[in-house]
């Protein structure tokens, strides 16, 4: 192994090694440079030989680059053996209140959501959707989110009834 990484020490691979093991989103080029102090062109010359190395070893997990930001993937092909074991990042507070705005109402034109919580709150629909907590459904030329039975039940097996009655 040590032979594909010849051009880098051994502090700089523990280093890369570790970064991408614990970042769950993409990493700047901005942090690499900070990190490993040094300037954009030797953080990008030394991301790129870590980069081709890592992935010659590595066949379920991959390391991609998208304009300048750095992330760990993991392959296709290897997907869903590990699905069982992934998480969801956790939800941000903007996005709590979008969920229990949505659960106080039932259901919810889009557009009131947009006036509320501004033009960002697609994209916090769309997580939430994903997790299974909203359903989104095409009405009368709108679209409405509605609260899924199902999250209220995922909700209270975790939390428990007392805890949120207690909230509400």
């Amino acid at each position: 192994m040590t032979s594909l990484f010849k051009e880098l020490d051994d502090k700089t691979i523990g280093i890369l090694d570790t970064i991408f093991a614990v970042s769950n989103k993409p990493i700047s080029i901005k942090t690499f440079m900070r990190i490993l102090n040094v300037d954009k062109k030797k953080a990008i010359k030394i991301l790129d030989h870590y980069i081709n190395a890592f992935n010659r070893i590595h066949k379920g997990i991959k390391i991609k680059k998208k304009r300048d930001f750095y992330y760990l993937v993991i392959s296709e092909k290897y997907l869903n053996y590990a699905r069982h074991y992934m998480r969801p990042p956790p939800l941000t507070e903007k996005q709590k209140t979008v969920l229990a705005y949505i659960y106080s109402k039932k259901e919810v034109p889009q557009r009131d959501l947009s006036r509320i919580f501004g033009p960002s709150v697609y994209r916090d629909l769309k997580k939430l959707r994903t997790l299974g907590f909203i359903s989104i459904v095409k009405r009368d030329n709108m679209k409405y989110a509605l609260f899924r039975d199902e999250a209220e039940a995922y909700i209270i097996r975790k939390r428990g009834r007392r805890r949120i009655e207690a909230k509400e």
